[in-house]
Order: C-alpha cells, then sequence, then structure tokens
C-alpha cells in the first residue's frame, strides 16, 4: 500500500555524512534481508578528522559503538528485525593507517551474515604493523590478528568474515594482498 510500517536512524551527532560526496562520516556500504525479513547493514562509521585524530561513538537504538582515534575507519554490522527494533550492533576495527572498511555483506540460509572488505590498509605499505579486531555487542573482543613485516609493499589485505544470527563472530579469514578491497563477494 505504499505506506511505512517503520523507520530507524543510526550515526553519530557530530560527524556523519555521506563519504560518497566527499563528506566524512557514516557510510552504509551494503543491506540485505534475510528470512525473517530482518535488515542487515554494513559500513564503516565515524570517519575520523586527519587534523585532530578524534575518538568517536556512533548509536545504533540501544547499542553504541565506539572508534578510536588511531584509524580512519571503523566498521560495523547491525541488524533491525522486521519491526523496525534493532538487534545488535558490533564493530570490525584495526589499529592503524586507514583502518578497516567493510565492503560487502551476504546472508545464507541460516541468516548467517557473511562480510567482506579490506583492513590494515596502508599500514604494511608504510612497513608498520597492524592488529586487528572483531568485536561482539558486550564488548568482548572475539577474534583479533596481526599482521606484521610484510615482505612485499602492498595497500592492504582482504578479509572475509562470518556473523552468526545473534550478531557473535565465527571467523575471519585474512589474506591476500589486496590495492582496492574485498568488495565482490556475490553468494554463498
Amino acid at each position: 500500500n505504499g505506506n511505512a510500517e517503520w523507520g530507524v536512524s543510526a550515526g553519530s551527532p557530530n560527524d556523519d555524512g555521506n563519504e560518497i560526496t566527499g563528506n566524512v562520516g557514516q557510510r552504509i556500504s551494503r543491506i540485505d534481508i534475510d528470512s525473517t525479513n530482518s535488515v542487515w547493514i554494513t559500513g564503516t562509521f565515524c570517519l575520523f578528522n586527519q587534523n585532530t585524530y578524534d575518538s568517536c561513538d556512533a548509536n545504533f537504538g540501544a547499542f553504541t559503538l565506539s572508534k578510536s582515534g588511531t584509524s580512519r575507519y571503523t566498521s560495523f554490522t547491525a541488524k533491525i528485525t522486521e519491526n523496525g527494533s534493532w538487534d545488535f550492533a558490533v564493530t570490525m576495527r584495526d589499529d592503524q593507517g586507514y583502518g578497516l572498511r567493510a565492503g560487502n555483506i551476504v546472508l545464507d540460509e541460516a541468516n548467517n551474515a557473511y562480510i567482506s572488505g579490506q583492513l590494515c590498509y596502508s599500514a604494511p605499505r608504510r612497513g608498520s604493523g597492524c592488529n586487528y579486531y572483531f568485536t561482539n555487542e558486550d564488548s568482548t573482543i572475539t577474534i583479533t590478528g596481526n599482521l606484521y613485516n610484510p615482505s612485499t609493499p602492498f595497500n592492504g589485505i582482504a578479509f572475509l568474515a562470518k556473523i552468526n544470527s545473534d550478531g557473535v563472530w565465527q571467523w575471519a579469514n585474512v589474506g591476500g594482498v589486496t590495492n582496492s578491497g574485498s568488495w565482490g563477494v556475490a553468494s554463498v
């Protein structure tokens, strides 16, 4: 009938914007809908100010996600139930360079999500190490790792991560030199 059933908002009160047009802030990379009609979104939030390296918080309903000032990009994955309630919001981040950028999200038949993207962008090119973290809504770090002293300079590392329908990270595979990120996961 064309009538809106619900609407939600998310983000930071200070620095959200549309990165695609050159403003800094929050960027939703992809949206998908699971078999229960829940909406899944992934993207970046709180793009840092290059001059001040500010930390930032973004709100997704009752969930507050934080970004440290050391990474340009911190990414999120969030789920909204079919009635418009935030089910969870979780983070993916690293601690160096331009950060971790979520690129795509696809869902399987069991309503698990697979997120692809790029992490540790520019840190290996500068010869520095990089730690990465996939954090649950209760702030526990499920998956962490590090990359140090690569033998060949490159811009970043591709990743593919799985998160279950309850918002708990299951695994992350990291590898594959990339100059533009891993944006192309299309189906599982």
